[in-house]
């Protein structure tokens, strides 16, 4: 076998030739004859079983040979005749150590030797040859060799890999640079500290210049600058979680008009940010056009049982009314009936409350509150649709008193409750048990609003389509398919989500999940009406200017706040003749003003107030009966005064006059 295989599988050890040796003391024609015995070149002389040198058969036979070498030598104890260039190595050397001293360190004019083999302790082990060391040598040169050769087969796979990669790459950027720069949405790459590292073309018609270097916030508007830059902050935090909101954008001096939906996205090889900016504004104004056809619809199809409640609840007032005139008041006592009354008028009333507040459109104005109080009240409405079509419409809310608050816009969701009670009314009209059940309950930080019915459920064929804009399982004449893609979308825009199951010829129940506000105190944003503390205004001899176009509704609040609170009232038909009469130095406490009027309305006798009577500004009561268009809804909710919906009842007027006499 080759040596340098032999030494592969056994070590140094394998390379061993003989174990022969002979004690230091022995005579050197003792050696000879060993010698003759065994064809070795050299052995090892021992001492006490230690290794203490080697002899050579040339050295030997050298001693020994010509005329009187015999004699003189022959008799020689062997530790005197030790070879000098021989050496010993140690068995816990390396190969290349071994190699380096009994081959590489010699010069050339010096002879290769056999090598001994010993243990640390100096034990001898073997003898090997010089040849073998030498093959080994080879072996190993040999295999750097071709060990270096396939190295430099894999550093060339390698470069050719890695040329292959840099091409990629800048082919990869060049595509990345492309589309980045041509992208239609406008995309913003942010650092640690929110400003702008790079933005594409889009930006600049987005935006106009965005410089590098330039805070990212200034392109939102003013009141939600902080909420972006939390969310920034918040991107890096979570990772590579990728997040969306909708922002309203910095149209300079003006209001914010424009949204966009913007999308985060965190580098983490970067730590970079990505923000992306997708105006949505005409898709919001397409949806808020099909939200009013939607509600064009409901109320279509509510007015018939609306019309048919109001009039029973007004016929007995009427009726009552019209007996009392024509007797004359005799036999028909007006006190007796005057509670019934009163009862039907305010249930007339909340009726029309609702329908105002269903009318309205929609103003995309959010609040914290609790939505029980929503649920509630559109039940309440819409149980005048579920007994004309002789369905049961149960409300059943768990745990009421422990319910947190969400942030939600009452005019859209509110919609969308009506969508989804409409939808289970047409599914359960061909149905024996006709019977709707809306749940609210609170589950994982979410409110859970599911409306179930016992209807005839939704084919398989059908299901993946159901919130597709414009598709439908109703008639021309009942459905556009608008509505449950409407509906999904605006519970997107809440942070929600809208999903459904349905067994067909057993029911279907949508769930509406929406995420509960970080915040345990519910507010609104309309400038309510609350019971103030009571405490007695009539001893004050307050004055208050009615203004309103409607006479009888005048006379009413004048002599209501004469009879309740002990004000002197004066009126005026519109707001230009009550502009003259403050003009003309008469005074007042308080000033209730209709809002709608032919001859100068409720806005604009209150600038003139501002301007000429400022100190009258937190003593003005608006009082309209109009659900009015978006425009004027914003316009009263940023005047921030108390505003009384008609038809309201007198307690609610009154609780309005206390509320502006309040010590501050």
């Amino acid at each position: 076998m080759n040596p340098f295989q032999t030494f592969n599988q056994g070590g140094l050890s394998s390379l061993i030739s003989h174990t022969e040796s002979v004690e230091a003391g022995d005579l050197i024609e003792e050696v000879y004859d060993r010698f003759r015995a065994n064809g070795s070149d050299f052995l090892a002389i021992l001492d006490e079983n230690r290794y203490v040198g080697s002899v050579s058969r040339s050295e030997t036979l050298s001693l020994l040979s010509g005329r009187y070498g015999f004699p003189l030598f022959a008799r020689k104890p062997v530790e005197d005749h030790l070879c000098k260039e021989l050496l010993c190595i140690s068995d816990s050397l390396s190969i290349h150590e071994v190699l380096d001293q009994a081959l590489n360190s010699r010069d050339e004019n010096e002879f290769y030797h056999d090598v001994a083999l010993i243990s640390e302790e100096r034990h001898f082990l073997g003898m090997i040859p010089a040849h073998s060391l030498v093959q080994v040598q080879w072996g190993l040169m040999k295999e750097n060799t071709e060990q270096i050769q396939c190295q430099r087969q894999a550093l060339q796979y390698r470069t050719r890999e890695m040329q292959t990669n840099l091409d990629e790459l800048h082919a990869s950027r060049s595509r990345w640079a492309s589309l980045f720069n041509e992208n239609p949405l406008a995309t913003v790459i942010v650092g640690e500290d929110g400003a702008v590292e790079n933005s594409n073309a889009r930006c600049v018609s987005l935006f106009g210049n965005l410089p590098r270097g330039a805070d990212l916030s200034t392109v939102i508007a003013a009141k939600e600058r902080a909420a972006f830059e939390e969310r920034i902050r918040k991107s890096r935090q979570e990772g590579s979680r990728v997040i969306s909101k909708e922002y309203h954008l910095n149209d300079g001096d003006g209001p914010a008009q424009r949204i966009a939906k913007v999308v985060f996205a965190h580098c983490p090889d970067t730590d970079q940010i990505a923000v992306i900016f997708d105006d949505i504004t005409k898709q919001r104004e397409m949806e808020q056009t099909l939200i009013r056809k939607e509600k064009s619809k409901v109320l279509d199809k509510l007015v018939g049982g609306i019309a048919h409640e109001l009039n029973n609840k007004l016929s007995p007032v009427l009726g009552f009314l019209s007996l009392h005139e024509s007797t004359k008041g005799e036999g028909v006592d007006l006190n007796v009936f005057a509670p019934m009354m009163t009862e039907v008028t305010e249930e007339a009333a909340g009726i029309i409350r609702q329908l105002l507040e269903l009318s309205r459109p929609p103003v995309a104005r959010k609040e914290r509150a609790c939505l029980s109080d929503l649920l509630t009240r559109t039940v309440e409405f819409l149980s005048v649709e579920a007994r004309r079509q002789d369905c049961e419409l149960i409300f059943h809310c768990v745990d009421y008193d422990k319910l947190s608050p969400i942030e939600f816009d009452a005019s859209q969701l509110r919609q969308v409750i009506v969508n989804l009670v409409f939808n289970a009314f047409h599914a359960v009209s061909a149905t024996k048990e006709k019977r709707v059940v809306m749940t609210l309950r609170e589950e994982a930080r979410e409110a859970v609003v599911s409306i179930s019915d016992t209807g005839c459920g939704i084919p398989d064929e059908a299901a993946p389509q159901i919130f597709d804009t414009f598709f439908t399982t109703k008639s021309a004449s009942e459905g556009s398919g608008l509505g449950l893609g409407v509906c999904r979308n605006i519970v997107e825009q809440h942070g929600g989500e809208l999903d459904f199951t349905t067994t067909v010829n057993r029911g279907t129940t949508f769930s509406l999940r929406l995420p509960l506000s970080e915040s345990q105190e519910c507010s609104v944003s309309e400038v309510t009406v609350t019971a103030p503390p009571a405490f007695d205004l009539s001893e004050r001899n307050l004055r208050v200017l009615v203004v309103d176009d409607e006479p009888y509704v005048a006379e009413v609040v004048s002599r209501a706040l004469k009879r309740k609170l002990g004000f002197e009232s004066q009126s005026a038909s519109s707001g230009s003749k009550a502009i003259e009469r403050l003009q003309n130095g008469e005074n007042f406490d308080l000033i209730i003003s209709d809002v709608r009027m032919p001859d100068g309305d409720g806005f604009a006798l209150f600038k003139w107030i501002e301007t000429n009577k400022p100190s009258l500004l937190n003593r003005f009561i608006f009082a309209t009966g109009d659900a009015g268009g978006s425009a004027f809804e914003d316009r009263l909710q940023f005047l921030r005064r108390p505003i009384v919906r008609k038809p309201f009842l007198i307690d609610e007027l009154s609780s309005a006059c206390q509320s502006v006499f309040l010590p501050a």
